[in-house]
């Protein structure tokens, strides 16, 4: 019986040693920018200087815990008189965002930097810049306000009276 009670009492000090070293680290609260990020940047056929982890050490126009937001319009200049950019993603997929007509604002865009350290580019609404689907998955289906493009590697931007027939 002696041997029974301490071949229990091993097996549970070696099950105690075990779940004593399963620690879950919690994911960070915000990210670092990628140091390999670069975003090649394009308006109206004439290239500027990508945008970078250095680019992007300049103080954010949005955070909160998790993400954080620099306005496009900081590195490209105004894009108010754009009408389209065209995002490309690292795996070569183009999106094209229209970015108002004569009628009406172009929208904030921003490059988002979310917990999980991915750059986005998305619009930002200045009275709620991370809306709640921000980082929930699975949310298909947004209008232009909601809408987002992961992992960018080129934007263009087009004006109004330029045309580039690539995009």
């Amino acid at each position: 019986m002696n041997r029974l009670i301490r071949y229990h009492f091993a097996c549970l000090a070696i099950l105690l040693t075990i779940l004593g070293s399963c620690t879950h680290s919690p994911q960070p609260e915000r990210a670092n920018v990628p140091a390999d990020l670069l975003i090649q940047v394009e308006v109206n056929g004439r290239e500027l200087p990508p945008i970078s982890a250095s680019t992007l050490a300049a103080p954010p126009d949005v955070r909160d815990e998790h993400r954080t937001a620099w306005k496009l319009d900081r590195f490209v200049g105004e894009i108010s008189a754009a009408r389209k950019l065209v995002v490309e993603q690292a795996d070569g997929q183009r999106v094209v965002i229209p970015l108002g007509n004569t009628d009406s604002a172009a929208p904030n865009i921003a490059l988002i930097l979310n917990r999980k350290g991915e750059v986005l580019v998305a619009a930002l609404d200045p009275e709620d810049p991370f809306p709640a689907f921000h980082g929930r998955g699975g949310n298909r289906g947004r209008g232009m306000g909601e809408q987002w493009v992961r992992q960018p590697s080129w934007l263009r931007l087009r004006s109004r009276t330029s045309e580039h027939p690539s995009d």
